[in-house]
């Protein structure tokens, strides 16, 4: 009986993630032929790093064949007019100076930044 070689799920997600990212962009049968790993392998990390938001996959027809191209996933941007940005509380407030990650204020416990928040956005 054969032993099987033990997977590190890990690194072979980074190697796929640092692949991708040199390549810009690159079949997935060259990805498996470059990273010398097993198509079944491959293809269950893959498809776990396409669930995550973090690959993206395009299917393109060569030859009469499909072909799935891999990218890097292009962050989802949210566009919002500026006057919604203007409005935010904190430009205005004047405890801007003392407000902040280990300060005395925070945004998160700041009962100015809750109402604002509550009159416009809920």
């Amino acid at each position: 009986m054969k032993k099987r070689k033990k997977i590190d799920e890990n690194k072979i997600r980074e190697k796929i993630l640092e692949k991708i990212r040199k390549e810009k962009s690159i079949s997935q049968k060259q990805l498996w032929k470059k990273l010398n790993l097993k198509s079944e392998i491959g293809t269950r990390i893959l498809l776990k790093l396409i669930r995550e938001g973090k690959i993206e996959r395009e299917i393109k027809h060569i030859n009469g064949k499909k072909v799935y191209f891999l990218s890097l996933a292009t962050p989802k941007i949210k566009i919002v007019p500026l006057d919604e940005i203007f409005d935010i509380v904190c430009f205005t407030c004047p405890d801007i100076n003392t407000c902040g990650e280990d300060k005395n204020l925070d945004p998160i416990s700041c009962t100015k930044m809750t109402n604002w928040l509550e009159s416009n956005i809920f």
